[in-house]
């Protein structure tokens, strides 16, 4: 009876807790979707209003723009703000696909193979997540200028393509990798590749899915690398545009920020909960190295 109690007791405190976590995902829902502009007033309204108006406010002011289906050379005419949300799931998409390529490779480089400065060069890896964005922000923009990239999305993604982070994780989880089936690999005439290709990736797919998560999760909110390098509204990613959207000269739009916010965060959730056995699995894995 009294382990049932105390069951009982922490039961409650982690729904409450869950509760109060939740909160402010039900005030951007009540604000994004709400008649009255509910975020501004001292009084909060408790009651839902559903109304589309913030949305297609958002969509009005955006404006309409040619887009050029891909492969098909032909254009037509959209809201600006789809534009921007294909901007930013092309560069989260590609820059998933080539941090798992990139990664992966270098990862398996440091976990599974002895080669001279490979402590000195992990080393480095590690002091350089220690650096703040913001010290090589500048000379990355001038870098980037130099070379023409300016309101070009390829910009974007470039500085982008592997980060020592992603390295780490995918490194401490192939640690975790048994060798004999590496070693029988090799004593078939295995190649490096085909070893790395047909061994390693399959193996490691619980931990390449949570590094997904978070890079998708990383690029799609990517924000003041695209704010400083692009210039024209139709070259902007989504978080760019919309905070073009929100401010005017009579201050901000708080319920077009709300709404927008919750259009943004849509990508994140289904990448979030598709994936979401496999980054317990790889996390799990990962912690214990």
């Amino acid at each position: 009876m009294r382990f049932s109690g105390q069951r009982w007791i922490w039961s409650s405190v982690i729904g409450l807790t869950a509760l109060i976590s939740l909160f402010p995902l039900y005030w951007l829902w009540l604000g994004a979707f709400n008649l009255e502009n509910t975020q501004a007033l001292i009084r909060p309204i408790w009651f839902f209003q559903p109304s589309l108006q913030n949305i297609q406010n958002i969509l009005a002011a955006s404006g309409r723009t040619q887009f050029v289906i891909p492969f098909l050379n032909q254009g037509i005419e959209i809201d600006r703000l789809w534009l921007w949300m294909f901007n930013s799931a092309g560069l989260a998409i590609a820059a998933t696909l080539l941090h798992l390529f990139f990664d992966s490779m270098a990862a398996y480089m440091f976990a599974r193979h002895q080669f001279p400065g490979r402590r000195i060069l992990f080393a480095i890896l590690i002091v350089s997540l220690m650096l703040p964005q913001q010290i090589t922000l500048v000379p990355l923009y001038i870098l980037l200028v130099n070379w023409g990239l300016q309101n070009s999305l390829i910009g974007v993604l470039l500085p982008g393509l592997a980060d020592g982070i992603g390295i780490f994780l995918l490194r401490q989880f192939m640690r975790s990798l048994p060798g004999n089936i590496e070693d029988a690999a090799r004593l078939d005439g295995a190649s490096e590749w085909v070893i790395y290709r047909h061994v390693i990736i399959p193996l490691s797919i619980p931990g390449l899915a949570a590094l997904a998560i978070f890079v998708f999760q990383s690029s799609w909110n990517q924000f003041v690398l695209p704010l400083i390098l692009l210039q024209k509204s139709d070259t902007f990613t989504l978080q760019v545009g919309l905070a073009y959207l929100y401010q005017s000269e009579f201050g901000i739009h708080y319920s077009w920020l709300m709404a927008g916010s919750f259009f943004s965060i849509i990508p994140i959730l289904i990448v979030f909960f598709g994936f979401q056995k496999y980054l317990e699995k790889g996390l799990q894995i990962i912690s214990y190295e």
